[in-house]
């Protein structure tokens, strides 16, 4: 059974009974009715066996109908209540025929005029119309009357049901209005008039309506129509029966109210509906508010009865209208609109009835949630150039409102008190609206509102309200944000005024400009977000239509506003003592600073950034910060007002912060988090109050820019913190500080630029205050240390903030308050450090020359504690991220070197300690060109002068970079390396020649340890790694390096003082460094034997150098000339360093030149030691001196080629010098240490020998040994002169008296060696035609002669038994050749010689001083025999080739004979020789 059949058969069911019922009732009474009903069932059987569905059936007759019609007529009450009820169920299944509607009608009518069933007749009217649309036109419009008509009658009950019915009669055609609009939209084919004419034959035109509308437009636009006339007092026009008289004005507002709310389309759609709109309703409303608009709430009596008082529920009622008007149709309504706002701002006066003023805010608040609503009053009337400025009006009137609140003790007493006079008795029994008593215990402020602390903080409980002056008002519940529901304008029952508490009134003004804010807050985001906010011509289509959101429009909104909204909310955040509350109030502020700043409003955002910072301090501070305007405006205030810390008045006493200034101070520090992109130059206002509540919350700046609670904040009785507070939250203070520089990496980079330039110039002002003398107060570190910890969060962007960042800083750091300066160096060195680390992790890398250039910067700075932090940050550097350094290592080097010129000791330690770092692990990183710049800067560590111990141990740096160049090059070079560029050094060779010129240019420091460490440094690493340098390269190391330092020793040495140099006292100094030219003496000692080394054992490759003789003669130079010098230390170390320079492995390859120059150098040294360098008088020379001099021929002479007789000469003539040269008494004892024993000669004549020898040696070699011979053995004759004749410039006398036979011990038996080379020398070289020719051998003789004829006088008996053994071997070999026919004419005064020699020695008259021991005697005596027995042998046998004088001489000596003892035994031998001898000579002859 489907629910069709069940509902059809439920309507059978229902009409029988109701027939069968009225049929019943009326069977006695009524038989009429009783014959109508039973022809009704008999008409219901015979619908029910048609084909028709019931409901259809019935609706085309009237049988059944017509019993229930006739049942009304008959005016009984049970049978209208039967016929009644039938008539609503037909009417509810459709069931009526149209043509029946009429009938009804009049049926309805007669039971209304009879007053019969008058709820059953409303009941049933309100069927009619609402269940279908077949009342219409006069029909409708008399059920309307019949509903007025019940409305206005003596019954409670009907007339309320009478109200409701017409209400809903009323939205029931206004229903079919949009119904009809709606399919009108849904219909594709545009039909003719004609066929709409006939599609609605049933139309009907009224001429008070336009006829182009359709019936149930018309029948809405007649009955809207009627409504306005009635509301008015006028007659109806379509609505018959109703005299104004009839006319409820308070039920015809809320129908107009009802209409115009709930069917906005319609009147929007239909031109003919926004006519009513603007010739009805508008001119109706203004004209019933004529009353309020003449009414004064305060004033005399007699003025107060000469106007109309405002009746409270018509003005209830027309506001709310204006606010419908407003909201839904003020496009159509502009002009209208404007009346309507400013009569509403008017509303707002202190003259008016304060429930007048509060339902004004009311409805202005309803309007301040809707943003697009507020952006058309701007468009339309504010930027109009003649037409009222609403919206500034409207911001204005709510701000004079509140501050009229907080006027007098009792704003609204007189107005309420005159509003309720008539209606006292109803008021006193219900609560006055807004009293404390009706407040909620809970305050719901804002969503999204939060606070850490308490409203214990602000020393109020949470009931305090407002309090300003002497004005106290309660808090009243604030209603939830932008969900508001108007109180008052919701007191449709109430006739007379309530009595309106000021906490109500302030609450609600509150919210309207909390909401305010927010909608122009809505309507910037959507532009915004658009797109718009780029530029100004950008423009967004509203919700709302005809407004056309651009820049300029938003721009006058906030013009408009920011005045009125400034005065307000800063006079309720001065007066507001409770949390919640404030929290809003602070909110609303963040709000409009960040529109206006989106929209590049300086202005009002600099002027509410100002009111929130006044806020963040106590007021008493605050004043001697800030310079405001007036409180209507606030305007005028600029960045530019608040003073830095430092600058502005010291109070008597520390101020006291609240709790309300710590939320404001925390809401501050969200605008700058939150809205930080839109601050601009107003970052200078944020920034200057947070430096000064750092100040006054004691928070100190700790490591990357961070605040922390100081100590003095915990430990002081006397701060600014409020006594209910922890230092729990003033850490949560701090830490919402450091995020606010935190998020500055969301900042774009022009916002980021003006948060920099606040902070520079924030911290400018610090620094001025700073430098003015006399300022006890320490200067704020805030705006350095925000500096820090902006540049931290943006070192991905870091060349974006550097350039302002660093200029200041440095800036900073040149400043004169220490304070200020030392944060300021640490700062930057902290960025520098962060920015370097920062570029290992992250994907921007920061330029680390760019970095690090900021610390190269910091040197031209001249205070040490500036440098000392420049220095740490290079060693923390080094520290963390040396290893992934590139580009950044010369810029250290040159801060390091800039460094080593500074005086302070823990700064000098600092930079040597990032030095020795970079040496010991980093060397190996350093590019060739870096390296280089750390071996200049190790030298200049090197002669730094602070500390003695950093020089010697920067010395030993370049010897291990030394190490480390030999590695790196493969440590197996020999001076051959490849060089492609003939012009040009290698980068290994320029290395090597720097590192030796920092030695070198160390070797003459002033302090004789450094000086000696250099040099002992340089020549150790020439000799360990000199084989890695090229030829090239070592003709650098001379030209620069060595000769240059040789000269600069040598000039110090001369400029040096000869006075004693001062020491401290307990230290003792030899006497030989007493002064500072012995230590430069010793100086040049040590640099002139390390330069011969250099030449010695880089010989092989010194000779490869282009200009090697050039150089060669330059050291030659210096050699002779310090060699010549005056000094001894100096002239012996010369001498030394010239034997090292000849002591050298040559080849046949070395030019003959370089050593003819050698020996030139020496000659010159040989022949003018005594003379003096330059014509100076030299100081006499020792015996070590000149056996050097000796002693280097012998090395010289082994590289030259051949030696000519007067280079032998010239070698001659500088022995016979040095020998002959007195011996001080100092060098005595070296003449007697120094020699192999008793009966060795001295170091110097050994030399002598040696060289004589080496040169024969030499010759001989070479198989030129006769061409010298003759010249050798006359030097070495004369040297045996020595022996016998030793020089007479031996002191012999006074102390070295005991030493005498030493000495002459040493000349014997140099003499006597010199003797027997001689001998030597003559044996092997006897038969040499220049040994014939220059009669070497009567020189052998000659020299002989003096020790034979001496014999016993002779300092030793050993020379002359020498003397007679190198003549009986002589005249062995140099007789044959002289008896050589050929040789005889060079032998003719050898033969004399020989005959004196003989005479002299055989009858010597040289007696022993002493008695002769017998076996002397004997030794001696057999000498002579020897002698004897030569001439037997060797002479006599060849008489006939000897001349005759010599063979008389002989006869004459063996006739002579000769007795030497009384020994009769040796004298017959003797004599037996003799006579053998005469014998042979006989014979031969």
């Amino acid at each position: 059974m489907t629910n069709s059949y069940r509902a059809q058969k439920q309507l059978l069911d229902s009409l029988h009974g109701d027939l069968r019922l009225l049929s019943t009732e009326a069977k006695k009474k009524f038989p009429a009715v009783k014959e109508a009903a039973e022809r009704g069932m008999m008409n219901l059987r015979t619908l029910t066996t048609g084909k028709d569905r019931l409901d259809e059936a019935l609706a085309k007759s009237d049988g059944v109908l017509h019993a229930f019609l006739f049942g009304c007529e008959s005016r009984h009450a049970k049978l209208v209540h039967v016929s009644l009820t039938a008539i609503q169920r037909l009417l509810t299944h459709k069931a009526i025929p149209e043509f029946a509607v009429g009938n009804i009608l009049n049926a309805l009518w007669g039971l209304m005029e009879n007053r019969i069933e008058d709820l059953k007749i409303l009941q049933t009217v309100l069927v009619m119309v609402t269940s279908s649309s077949t009342v219409h036109g006069d029909q409708l419009a008399k059920a309307f009357v019949m509903c007025f008509r019940l409305h206005f009658g003596h019954d409670v009950v009907t007339m309320n049901t009478a109200s409701a019915s017409i209400r809903q009669l009323v939205c029931a055609v206004f229903d079919r209005v949009s119904v009809q609009d709606e399919a009108s939209l849904k219909e594709t084919v545009v039909k003719s008039p004609d066929a709409e004419q006939q599609a609605s034959p049933t139309r009907m035109y009224h001429r008070n309506s336009p006829r182009n509308l359709d019936q149930p437009t018309t029948d809405a636009y007649l009955l809207f129509q009627d409504i306005c006339q009635v509301t008015n007092g006028d007659s109806p026009y379509w609505l018959i029966g109703l005299s104004n008289e009839e006319g409820d004005r308070s039920l015809g507002l809320e129908l107009l109210e009802t209409v115009l709310s709930t069917y906005v389309d319609v009147f929007i759609k239909h031109p003919e509906f926004s006519f009513l709109l603007k010739e009805r309703v508008c001119p109706l409303v203004i004209k019933l508010f004529s009353p309020s608009i003449k009414h004064r709430g305060s004033g005399n009596a007699a003025s107060t009865l000469m106007v109309e008082r405002p009746s409270f529920g018509t003005s209830l009622r027309l506001l709310r209208i204006v606010s419908v008007l407003i909201k839904n149709f003020y496009t159509l309504l502009v002009t209208e609109c404007e009346i309507f706002l400013s009569l509403l701002v008017k509303f707002l006066d202190a003259d008016k009835p304060q429930w007048q003023r509060v339902m004004a805010i009311e409805v202005i608040h309803s309007l301040c949630v809707q943003p697009n609503l507020l952006g058309s009053f701007c468009q339309y009337y504010d930027m109009q150039e003649h037409s009222t400025k609403i919206f500034r009006d409207i911001i204005n009137g709510l701000g004079s409102f509140v501050q009229s609140l907080f006027a007098s003790p009792s704003t609204s007493a007189t107005a309420t008190a005159t509003s309720t006079a008539s209606s006292s008795s109803s008021s006193s029994s219900s609560a006055a609206l807004g009293s404390p008593s009706a407040s909620s215990s809970s305050l719901a402020v804002g969503a999204g509102s939060s606070a850490s602390l308490g409203n214990a903080a602000f020393g109020q409980t949470a009931a305090s309200g407002f309090t300003s002056g002497n004005v106290s008002i309660a808090l009243h519940p604030m209603p939830p944000a932008r969900a508001a529901k108007p109180f008052v304008l919701q007191m449709l029952d109430r006739v007379e005024a309530p009595a309106v508490q000021d906490s109500y009134a302030l609450i609600t003004a509150f919210a309207s400009l909390v909401d305010t804010v927010k909608s122009i807050a809505s309507l910037v985001d959507d532009f915004t977000s658009s797109g718009g906010g780029g530029g100004g011509g950008g423009e967004k289509k509203a919700k709302t239509p005809g407004l056309s959101l651009n820049r300029d429009v938003l721009q006058e909104m906030i013009n408009s506003s920011w005045c009125g909204l400034l005065a307000a909310l800063s006079l309720l955040l001065d007066a507001c003592l409770d949390e919640t509350v404030i929290e809003s109030i602070l909110k609303s502020l963040q709000v409009f600073t960040n529109v206006s700043g989106s929209l590049n409003l300086t202005t009002p955002r600099d002027a509410f950034l100002t009111a929130l910072c006044k806020a963040c301090l106590p007021p008493r501070y605050a004043l001697t910060l800030y310079t405001t305007g007036d409180g209507g405006g606030g305007g005028g205030t600029s960045s530019n007002s608040v003073g830095a810390s430092g600058t502005t008045t010291v109070l008597p006493a520390p101020p006291q912060l609240n709790g309300k200034n710590l939320q404001c101070m925390k809401s501050l520090l969200s605008v700058a988090h939150c809205h930080g992109g839109v601050l601009g130059t107003a970052w200078y206002l944020v920034l200057s109050t947070l430096q000064h509540l750092t100040e006054l919350l004691n928070l100190t700046p700790s490591t990357g820019g961070s605040f922390k609670v100081g100590k003095k904040a915990k430990k002081d009785s006397t701060s600014a913190l409020p006594t209910s507070s922890t230092l729990t939250d003033f850490s949560v203070l701090a830490s919402m500080l450091s995020r606010l520089f935190e998020s500055s990496r969301q900042l774009s980079a022009n916002s980021l630029l003006s948060l920099l330039d606040a902070l520079t110039r924030l911290s400018n002002e610090v620094m001025e205050s700073a430098s003015i003398s006399g300022q006890s107060k320490e200067p704020s570190r805030f705006a350095i240390a925000k500096l820090l910890e902006t540049g931290l969060a943006n070192l991905c962007r870091i060349e974006t903030v550097w350039d302002i960042t660093e200029t200041h800083l440095l800036k900073v750091c040149g400043h004169s308050h220490s304070t200020l300066r030392e944060f300021a160096s640490e700062s930057l060195a902290c960025l520098v450090r962060s920015g370097i680390t920062y570029s290992q992790s992250g994907d921007t890398k920061p330029d680390e020359r760019t970095l690090l250039r900021t610390l190269q910067k910091l040197s031209r700075i001249e205070h040490l504690d500036v440098r000392q932090q420049q220095l740490e940050c290079v060693l923390q550097v080094l520290h963390s991220s040396g290893q992934s350094l590139v580009d950044g290592w010369s810029i250290i080097l040159d801060i390091l070197m800039q460094a080593a010129h500074l005086k302070g000791q823990s700064v000098i330690h600092v930079a040597f300690q990032a030095l020795q770092l970079i040496v010991t692990d980093f060397v190996a990183l350093l590019p060739t060109t870096c390296v280089s710049h750390c071996i200049q800067t190790a030298g200049k560590f090197g002669s730094q002068r602070v500390e003695v111990n950093i020089s010697l141990t920067a010395i030993g740096l370049l010897w291990n970079i030394s190490d480390y160049l030999e590695q790196s090059s493969g440590g197996d070079g020999d001076g051959d390396a490849k060089e492609t560029d003939v012009n040009r050094l290698s980068d290994s060779d320029q290395l090597w020649l720097c590192v030796f010129s920092q030695l070198a240019y160390l070797c003459v420091d002033d302090r004789p340890p450094v000086r000696k460490s250099a040099g002992q440094t340089l020549f150790s690493t020439i000799s360990q790694h000199g084989q890695l340098v090229t030829s090239k390269g070592w003709s650098g190391v001379l030209r620069k390096v060595l000769f240059p330092m040789l000269k600069d020793v040598q000039d110090r040495y001369e400029g040096a003082a000869v006075t004693p140099v001062d020491v401290k006292p307990g230290i003792l100094i030899h006497h030989s460094r007493d002064t500072e030219q012995k230590q430069w003496a010793e100086t040049q000692r040590l640099t002139l034997s390390g330069v011969a080394r250099v030449f010695q054992s880089r010989w092989s490759t010194l000779k490869r150098v282009d200009d090697f003789a050039k150089a060669w003669n330059f050291m030659l130079d210096v050699v002779r000339t310090s060699a010549l010098h005056a000094s001894t230390e100096i002239s012996s170390a010369a001498l030394k360093s010239l034997l090292v320079l000849f002591d050298v492995d040559v080849d046949s390859n070395d030019e003959t030149t370089l050593w003819r120059d050698a020996l030139t150098t020496w000659q010159t040294i040989g022949t003018r030691y005594d003379d003096g360098d330059d014509g100076e008088t030299a100081s006499s020379p020792n015996q070590g001196y000149l056996t050097d001099i000796v002693k280097s021929f012998h090395f010289l002479y082994k590289h030259m080629s051949e030696i000519s007789a007067d280079d032998f000469d010239s070698l001659a003539s500088v022995l016979n010098r040095v020998l002959a040269h007195p011996i001080d008494k100092d060098s005595s004892l070296f003449l007697v240490s120094g020699s192999g024993g008793a009966g060795s000669p001295s170091p110097l004549q050994q030399a002598c020998l040696n060289a004589v020898a080496s040169v024969y040696e030499t010759v001989r070699v070479r198989g030129d040994s006769g061409r010298l011979a003759a010249k050798i053995v006359s030097v070495l004759l004369s040297f045996a002169l020595f022996a016998s004749r030793p020089p007479l410039q031996l002191p012999l006398s006074g102390k070295v008296a005991q030493l005498a036979a030493d000495e002459l011990n040493c000349c014997v038996a140099f003499g006597e060696r010199a003797l027997r080379l001689a001998g030597d020398v003559y044996a092997n070289e006897k038969r040499d035609e220049v040994v014939v020719k220059e009669a070497v051998l009567e020189k052998l003789l000659k020299a002989l002669r003096v020790p034979l004829g001496l014999k016993y006088d002779c300092p030793s008996e050993s020379t002359w038994t020498l003397a007679v053994d190198v003549l009986l071997r002589l005249l062995g070999d140099g007789l044959e050749t002289a008896r050589l026919a050929e040789n005889k004419r060079y032998f003719e005064g050898m033969w004399k010689e020989l005959g004196l020699l003989l005479e002299e020695f055989l009858f010597c008259n040289r007696l022993p001083k002493t008695a002769l021991p017998v076996d002397q005697r004997t030794a001696h005596e057999l000498l002579d025999i020897q002698v004897v027995e030569m001439l037997g042998k060797t002479i006599l046998p060849h008489s006939q080739d000897l001349p005759p004088d010599f063979k008389t001489k002989v006869m004459e000596l063996l006739n002579r004979g000769s007795v030497h003892t009384a020994d009769e035994e040796f004298n017959g031998e003797y004599t037996k020789k003799k006579n053998e001898a005469q014998f042979k000579f006989s014979f031969s002859k």
